[in-house]
């Protein structure tokens, strides 16, 4: 079975400008790799992690995620029923 050697793993990707898909998900035949392991696998997908060079104006997909404010209020509207069950 081959390796996969994970160097760094991000969260700041754009999907739609930053992933690749490759291959034919409804053929049985890989021809990117016939010789490949284990059968049956028939695409491969990049993810283009790396810092985008500048000027990038894609868009702002560095800004990490935060709560909004009232996220404590629904937290606590869940919890209240999820003990009630």
């Amino acid at each position: 079975m081959p390796t996969i050697r994970i160097d760094r793993i991000s969260y700041r990707t754009n999907p739609v400008f930053e992933s690749l898909y490759l291959g034919m998900p409804w053929t049985e035949v890989d021809y990117l790799a016939p010789a490949a392991d284990p059968p049956g696998i028939t695409s491969k997908m990049i993810i283009d992690a790396t810092t985008p060079v500048a000027p990038d104006d894609r868009g702002h997909f560095d800004t990490p995620v935060r709560d909004l404010p009232e996220t404590a209020e629904w937290a606590d509207r869940l919890r209240a029923l999820l003990a009630a069950r």
